[in-house]
């Protein structure tokens, strides 16, 4: 996993390509230095609506070769169905957590009162619970 803060410029190049790209490509950046470090040869970046989702970073193939014409389609294939895939399952994870937020404020609102009037009230003490 590769960490690439916000404010990367690598990310707004990212975000305006598509397909993918040799790392020698890349603007110079932290992130682009870290992926070299790690033995980086291709990115492809998985952008959907000007948004950058994703990005895939793969090593060298094992056998040796470099990526081919074909082995580049393949990969911008995935990358466009990928993309939108990826950042629907972003859009649906935020929304699940804000109902459950909302739920919890909810339970909150209606149970805390009753809670606290409980733990308050003077007969709390003969209560077996």
């Amino acid at each position: 996993e590769i960490e690439i803060d916000e404010q990367d410029p690598v990310l707004r190049y990212l975000a305006t390509t598509s397909g993918p790209l040799d790392i020698a490509a890349l603007p110079h950046s932290p992130a682009t230095e870290r992926m070299r470090e790690q033995g980086v040869q291709v990115v492809v970046p998985l952008v959907t609506s000007g948004e950058l989702v994703a990005l895939i970073a793969l090593g060298p193939r094992r056998s040796e070769r470099g990526y081919a014409r074909s082995d580049r389609r393949l990969l911008d294939a995935l990358a466009r169905y990928a993309a939108p895939a990826l950042r629907l399952g972003q859009m649906m994870r935020a929304q699940e957590r804000e109902a459950r937020d909302r739920e919890l404020q909810f339970a909150d609102a209606i149970l805390l009162p009753h809670v606290r009037a409980r733990e308050s009230s003077p007969d709390r003490a003969r209560r077996p619970f």
